[in-house]
């Protein structure tokens, strides 16, 4: 697991550093940290590395900040977490995407268990895919690859972050098999929710700009799925 973390407090950086080979060796996890010392040499970390998690702190430069929205964009498995986190910085958070926040005092039980899952994400994507078949082929296509899944003539279509795969199963089958990141917000849309960007009105923007709409009587719904995903991220 490459991890960057990004503080400018020496004693706290030291720790956490501390903290996570000891976690990584109790464990058996590989952690190779990456720690830039200023805003230049973090852009050519994230420009050079294929970067799984990013540690910062939420008070950084606001052409960092712009940095982090690109590359939330452009690597949208990469997870994120800013700590500590103040309520004027939640609106900071939901834009670029942050999945945890708020771990200070820097304590080794509070960051173990969260080091942990996201290994494990990493790691262990079994059961956390689905088998396609068309006339093209077959396709295994992962969850957490997939942006949305809408009607096309008779067929669906399932949009995911490399390419548009054509189904021949129908949306009710598609939700059987899917996870609690997924809802159907419209008759003839399925979206994951991880990749939502923004909403407003009756229209979802993904991060891939795409637009997705929500009809009235899947509305209610919809936005209560929104909220129990979002409040699963921030109250952890």
């Amino acid at each position: 697991m490459k991890m960057m973390v990004y503080k400018d407090k020496e004693k706290i950086l030291k720790k956490l550093y501390s903290i996570l080979e000891s976690i990584g060796k109790e464990n058996g996890l590989y952690i190779f940290l990456l720690t830039p010392k200023n805003a230049h040499s973090l852009k050519e970390y994230i420009c050079n590395n294929n970067i799984d998690v990013m540690l910062l702190d939420i008070f950084i430069e606001e052409d960092v900040l712009n940095l982090m929205k690109k590359t939330s964009e452009s690597n949208q498995k990469m997870k994120m977490i800013f700590t500590p986190l103040m309520y004027h910085n939640i609106l900071k958070c939901y834009e670029i995407k942050v999945i945890k926040n708020n771990i200070t005092p820097v304590d080794k039980d509070k960051i173990d268990p969260i080091v942990k899952d996201w290994s494990n994400q990493l790691i262990d994507r079994n059961g956390k895919f689905i088998i396609e078949k068309n006339d093209s082929g077959f396709f295994k296509i992962y969850f957490d690859e997939i942006l949305c899944i809408e009607t096309y003539n008779r067929n669906t279509l399932v949009h995911t972050l490399n390419e548009d795969i054509l189904s021949y199963k129908n949306m009710k089958q598609h939700m059987a098999r899917l996870n609690s990141s997924f809802v159907r917000c419209h008759n003839s849309y399925i979206v994951n929710m991880a990749y939502i960007k923004s909403y407003r009105g009756n229209e979802i923007y993904l991060t891939n700009n795409k637009v997705v709409w929500v009809s009235k009587s899947r509305r209610k719904e919809f936005l209560k799925s929104l909220s129990d995903y979002y409040d699963n991220y921030l109250n952890v």
